[in-house]
């Protein structure tokens, strides 16, 4: 006999029972997969009782059960009642006891319920930018310190912030010299007041010491360091001043513009007419994203979604094991006390929340409005990466067809880039060169002139992968998480603590909450596998 009750908007759970004549047979076909190869004291092999290989190996049998004869079920039974589940079913327990029919109840999250609201209602502002000469000099600016080259000072010049160190080391650990190989004592050189990680120590360290100068600096090396030797110990390094060199970019000019190989660049007024027009178009993806933003933040406002908890749970889960692995690469050594980890809960329920309900959005929309990729759209994507990218077309096609996770990739950017598209198309969008236009009720400033303090968001430098080919629409976080979560907010309400009384704790919460949008999750949607591994068990499990 089997149920399926409808417990939420978004959570289903079957009642399972397996008649007792199919019971015993199922439980026959399990002791019998390994009644062979065990061994029990006092039995031979082959020879030890049903009734004790029951009692001693019910978990095998329960797994066997679970993977061969439930597992299957769950999915035909979600068939024929025409349920897909959004993540893998879960099996909150089964009970299986000799002479009775097997127990088992699941539990699943099923796509939610809801209305869209009507695109044509929607009005979101698109922001115009005006590229000023300003823009363009610091932009100039910021391409000739990239393609600056490394001159070596004077032995008497003490090293400043920025500069580029090389060193030599001796480490010792209670005051005892390691007695490490040469290639383990090699410390690249690395630019003085910068560097990230323990590194950190030695990179202020060796501010204001000069050529031949000598410091002891005490290091926490990370738990996991490569280095054995050293990993997770509080080290001494005693460093030596080998040189130290500084940048020296080249000159605005002719012949610099001539030296940067731009297409159709062959002097400094070619070369201004060049970047303007590429800010030109930085700008105006920036503000196509923007507006992106603003028309998610529009619908999450405007549709009523029940949150699928158990997926919601599971994806926050992934976003705060990313915050814990970012607080122990940043704080080696330094425990993630009540305080932090509340506050990392906090944040990954808001942020997994805040991505499963944008994803259930995208996924109503793409059905709803018959928005999908063709075949053409692939290639066509194909293409425009071996062009950018100066790969050959039939390299570039072997890449994404042998790569599973590649080919995924590419296609979840472009659904997302043709959602978006279509609701460009179908919201009223009203475009504003006021900057006063682009701050709302959360704080957040969109922009305005194109300028020097924005600029540097436009020309960041584009991301190394193939997709940057495609130009990225996807979805930016940022904006949206500051509604959902007050601690990134630009300024601090008169009940919270201001930066410079934020208690050592709250500093390193802040900056532990810092992670790169790489580091988290897609959010899932939908069950990913069938079969006998596509089923959760939960711990507790009766009988």
């Amino acid at each position: 006999m089997t149920t399926i009750e409808e417990i939420s908007n978004t959570k289903r759970l079957i009642q399972l029972e397996i008649p007792l004549l199919e019971t015993n047979q199922y439980i026959e076909d399990a002791i019998g997969s390994f009644a062979n190869t065990v061994k029990i004291k006092g039995f031979r092999p082959g020879k030890i009782p049903r009734s004790v290989l029951f009692k001693s190996y019910l978990t095998n049998i329960k797994k066997h059960v679970i993977d061969n004869v439930i597992t299957p079920m769950i999915y035909d039974i979600m068939e024929k009642n025409g349920v897909s589940p959004l993540a893998l079913p879960l099996i909150e327990s089964i009970t299986i006891v000799d002479g009775q029919p097997i127990l088992c109840t699941i539990t699943f999250d099923v796509f939610p319920t809801f209305d869209l609201p009507d695109l044509s209602t929607i009005e979101v502002k698109k922001q115009l930018f005006e590229i000023t000469d300003e823009a363009i000099d610091y932009y100039l600016e910021d391409l000739r310190k990239k393609v600056a080259t490394l001159q070596e000072v004077d032995q008497n010049q003490p090293i400043a912030i920025g500069d580029t160190v090389e060193i030599t080391v001796e480490l010792y650990h209670k005051k005892k010299l390691l007695k490490l190989k040469e290639e383990e004592l090699k410390v690249s050189p690395f630019v003085a007041g910068v560097e990230e990680g323990f590194l950190s120590e030695i990179s202020l360290g060796v501010i204001g010491l000069k050529h031949g100068d000598v410091k002891e600096i005490d290091v926490r090396v990370p738990a996991n360091y490569p280095l054995e030797a050293i990993a997770g110990k509080k080290i001494v390094y005693k460093v030596s001043i080998k040189k130290h060199s500084i940048k020296v970019p080249p000159e605005i000019s002719d012949e610099f513009a001539q030296t940067l190989s731009f297409p159709g660049v062959t002097n400094l007024d070619s070369l201004r007419e060049y970047v303007r027009q590429n800010l030109a178009n930085r700008y105006e993806e920036n503000s196509l994203a923007d507006v992106n933003v603003r028309i998610m933040s529009k619908l999450l406002s405007l549709t009523k979604i029940e949150t699928p908890q158990s997926l919601l749970t599971k994806n926050a889960s992934h976003f705060y094991q990313a915050y814990v692995d970012n607080f122990n690469e940043r704080h080696p050594g330094v425990e993630i006390n009540e305080l932090i980890s509340q506050k990392f809960a906090q944040r990954s329920m808001n942020e997994a929340e805040l991505q499963l309900l944008e994803s259930i959005i995208m996924e109503k929309i793409k059905f709803f409005h018959n928005i999908h990729l063709t075949d053409e759209d692939l290639k066509q994507a194909l293409q425009d990466i071996a062009f950018v990218t100066g790969k050959p077309l039939e390299a570039v096609e072997k890449s994404y067809a042998e790569d599973e996770d590649k080919y995924l990739d590419i296609k979840y950017k472009l659904e997302t880039q043709k959602i978006f598209e279509y609701l460009r198309a179908n919201v009223k969008i009203v475009e504003s060169s006021d900057p006063k236009d682009f701050y709302d009720e959360s704080n957040l400033y969109y922009g305005g002139e194109a300028n020097a303090e924005s600029i540097d968001k436009a020309v960041e430098p584009e991301p190394n992968d193939d997709e940057a080919a495609l130009g990225e629409e996807s979805l930016s976080q940022k904006e949206l998480e500051l509604k959902a979560d007050p601690l990134q907010a630009d300024q601090t309400s008169p009940d919270q603590t201001s930066p410079d009384q934020a208690s050592p704790d709250q500093a390193l919460v802040d900056e532990s909450l810092k992670i790169d949008s790489s580091a988290t999750p897609n959010s899932e949607t939908k069950a990913s596998e069938t079969g006998a591994d596509a089923t959760s068990t939960s711990e507790n499990q009766d009988g």
